[in-house]
């Protein structure tokens, strides 16, 4: 992940050694547009960031976008 984790609020609190060695844990994904990162109901194996881009939330059943999230968020 090329953002520092202190730049991201969740992690602002958390002291500089403890943010260096979460920061071994993250990876990186590249999707591509329209891809399709997480179904709704199917379960999740860690936590997403989301680095550069922005990603449209839906749940199916219900028209339209739910939220737009641009980089650095949850």
């Amino acid at each position: 992940m090329t953002q520092n984790i202190h730049e991201i609020e969740i992690f602002s609190h958390v002291d500089q050694s403890k943010r260096d060695k979460l920061a071994t844990l993250f990876t990186s994904q590249i999707y591509e547009q329209g891809a399709i990162v997480i179904e709704h109901g199917k379960p999740v194996n860690g936590l997403y960031l989301l680095e550069k881009g922005q990603v449209e939330v839906s749940i199916p059943g219900f028209e339209g976008v739910l939220a737009t999230l641009e980089e650095g968020r949850l």
